[in-house]
């Protein structure tokens, strides 16, 4: 984004400031070279030019435009200006560390920055005595929809949260998490569960029946992994409170695997709130 100036000569005058790349994401330690665009009122290049940097966040800027990510395992969210005279541009940075990832909500007022397509859909709010994550039924668009985590090429790990559907006029939410492109989905309005990797074309689905109540909490978990050139998918839903199962609730295979995808949740709460708390992620190999 930038701030724009008026001028006789739009062709002379430098109006924009694009900061380059615009958004990124990045481990801790990383670095970034950013470039400084200058563009005329009819958004025709200019040059490139030196321009003073300052961070709303932490890392490290050096005046060439060289970012370098903190270390540590916060998830962090850092936006980038850049001003060249009476102009600035900005730019923002995501700081995901490697897994393993623990979500609670005790010290948040709303959905981690560094999610994408969260905030808006969901709210922290009071739930049952604590903090929680509400996906809220009061959105004129996105009641259904994803939202992910972090890394794209991110494979073989597990996914768990607790999850709790409301209940409103008799009807249920879907509930699901997302790994590696696959969901599993714990749906109301069917009283199914079920592993998928696209809602439209079921083509490696699996459906079975699952019973589950309004207003209880329940532990689910999804993991994905591959194994030669298929993807294989367990998953396991639980009241919370009770031992885990031993054996998994559900299991897919894909042989058009999806090799690797970010973490991330689905939901739809057209017709009744979803409840999250407490959710991991973290690789399959992990003790």
């Amino acid at each position: 984004s930038a701030t724009s100036t008026s001028s006789e000569d739009t062709s002379s005058a430098a109006a924009w400031v694009q900061l380059v790349p615009a958004e990124s994401m990045i481990r801790p330690g990383e670095k970034i070279d950013f470039k400084v665009n200058i563009y005329n009122a009819n958004g025709e290049f200019m040059s490139t030019q030196p321009a003073k940097f300052t961070l709303d966040g932490p890392g490290q800027m050096d005046a060439s435009g060289l970012f370098t990510a903190p270390d540590g395992q916060d998830h962090l969210a850092i936006t980038v200006t850049a001003n060249v005279g009476d102009l600035a541009g900005q730019a923002r940075v995501r700081v995901v560390p490697p897994l393993p990832w623990s979500f609670t909500f005790d010290e948040l007022d709303d959905a981690p920055l560094t999610w994408v397509g969260a905030r808006y859909r969901h709210i922290v709010r009071e739930v049952d005595g604590s903090k929680a994550l509400v996906k809220v039924t009061t959105i004129p668009k996105g009641a259904r929809s994803r939202c992910w985590f972090g890394h794209p090429e991110l494979a073989n790990y597990t996914i768990e949260a607790d999850i709790k559907g409301a209940e409103k006029d008799g009807k249920m939410p879907d509930i699901g998490l997302i790994a590696q492109g696959y969901t599993i989905d714990l749906q109301g309005a069917n009283q199914k569960l079920q592993i998928r990797t696209w809602v439209t074309q079921l083509r490696m689905a699996t459906t079975i029946d699952f019973p589950w109540k309004p207003n209880t909490w329940y532990k689910m978990k999804l993991q994905a992994s591959v194994e030669g050139d298929q993807a294989h998918l367990k998953g396991k839903v639980w009241i919370k409170g009770t031992p885990e199962p031993e054996k998994w609730t559900i299991e897919a295979v894909d042989k058009s695997a999806n090799t690797h995808g970010s973490p991330g949740l689905f939901g739809n709460a057209k017709d009744a709130e979803i409840h999250l708390d407490n959710i991991r992620v973290y690789s399959n190999d992990a003790p």
